[in-house]
């Protein structure tokens, strides 16, 4: 058997933010609590023919699978499900991932830990280079908080975002575009913004912030389908669309729930709303008596 020495214990705590002091059962012990895969602490089993299924799974790849095994911490069915999920990881190259790994840390949240949750919600985040993931976030900073009006929530709240659905950064700039285009066209020009933050009515922040990062996570395109939806399903006019979206963006995510293009919470804890024939109903009778009224 080969025991892990202190050195490679510690420094597998340094990579998880963990304190690296103490003897070799402390850190053990600490590595294990935080979850890290128990074959990268305890002492390695004595070698064995392992079965076919695992050498495809895991040998088949031996870059990328020791890239998301050493760099990630992950185990070994995550790496499978990984490396099916999107085999474009067996082609990358892993000195612009780690890069792109080094730059999300430095950048939004240190520690692999977090990043190792992302990349299993979505490990396109890999694929996207060091440039563009920092092009979009120097676009994404310079959009949400130098404006003349309140955005309601700080960076950590966009670092959490991304982790949760990577997409929102790794879409680019590009993307940013398109959907700040689509949304001037459908009426939400700088103007409604400031009428709907500065209205009396309006909720504090940060308690309802604006729905900038739910709107860019949705995209142009899932914008647009949800639109479609409402003027299919509920007759809606392009006029109406403007009108009831200019009062209250949130009608936008409605939409997008209702039309199935919501892909989910945009971020843990948020109430989006769920799917339910009968929720919905409710929410579509309430704006059917706002554009009648």
């Amino acid at each position: 058997l080969r025991c892990f020495t202190a050195a490679e214990l510690k420094e597998r705590c340094l990579l998880l933010g963990l304190v690296a002091t103490g003897k070799k059962a402390d850190l053990r012990k600490r590595l294990l609590e935080s979850g890290c895969p128990r074959d990268l602490v305890v002492p390695d089993v004595p070698e064995r023919k392992p079965p076919k299924e695992e050498v495809k799974a895991v040998e088949a790849n031996t870059a990328a699978a020791r890239f998301l095994r050493e760099e990630l911490f992950l185990p070994n069915d995550a790496i499978e499900k990984l490396l099916s999920d999107c085999p474009k990881l067996e082609e990358a190259s892993t000195e612009a991932m780690l890069e792109t790994l080094q730059f999300l840390e430095e950048e939004l949240q240190p520690g692999r830990v977090p990043w190792a949750l992302a990349v299993q919600n979505d490990a396109w985040i890999l694929l996207a280079s060091k440039d563009r993931l920092k092009a979009a976030l120097v676009w994404l900073e310079e959009f949400l908080w130098n404006q003349d009006w309140a955005v309601g929530f700080g960076r950590q709240a966009v670092s959490n975002a991304i982790q949760h659905k990577p997409k929102l950064l790794y879409q680019g700039v590009e993307g940013y575009e398109e959907t700040t285009s689509w949304l001037e066209e459908h009426g939400l020009d700088d103007d409604a913004v400031r009428t709907y933050v500065r209205s009396p009515t309006a909720v504090p922040f940060p308690v309802e912030p604006y729905p900038w990062i739910e709107l860019l996570q949705i995209g142009a395109g899932g914008l647009e389908e949800a639109t479609r939806w409402v003027k299919t399903e509920l007759q809606w006019t392009d006029s109406q669309v403007s009108q009831v979206i200019r009062k209250n963006p949130h009608a936008l995510l409605l939409m997008a729930t209702a039309s199935g293009k919501s892909a989910g919470q945009p971020y843990p804890g948020y109430p989006l709303p769920v799917s339910k024939e009968s929720w919905l109903d409710t929410q579509i009778e309430k704006y059917k008596m706002l554009t009648e009224a």
